[in-house]
């Protein structure tokens, strides 16, 4: 899956310290047409994100986040997004510190 994303435009960033991965990001460039809800845009799209448990809450994930739109700027892209599990507050506070706000909201229900 990795090699597939990487093939298609992904870009992948490694947090190392002494040799060792204590996290990684990957993300990729969407070009979307115009279309009657959005105006045409070229944005990153945040796919993945992990940081070893014992490197957790070191500032780690905000540094490979910050990284990122250092490269979409170089890019010349404006905007990125990300799609993160409600219940995964970690992540929740991780995009809400690097000023990302909700665009939209999916609901679920049982039938």
């Amino acid at each position: 899956m990795f090699r597939t994303i990487l093939n298609d435009s992904g870009h992948l960033l490694i947090c190392k310290e002494d040799g060792q991965a204590l996290g990684y990001l990957l993300w990729t460039v969407a070009a979307r047409p115009a279309n009657p809800f959005r105006h045409a845009e070229r944005m990153g799209l945040l796919d993945h994100i992990a940081v070893t448990h014992t490197a957790r809450r070191q500032g780690i994930g905000l540094s490979l986040i910050n990284a990122m739109k250092d490269a979409m700027r170089a890019e010349g892209l404006t905007g990125w997004a990300v799609t993160y599990w409600n219940f995964n507050k970690a992540s929740a506070a991780l995009m809400e510190r690097t000023g990302a706000t909700p665009a939209h909201v999916r609901a679920e229900g049982s039938v």
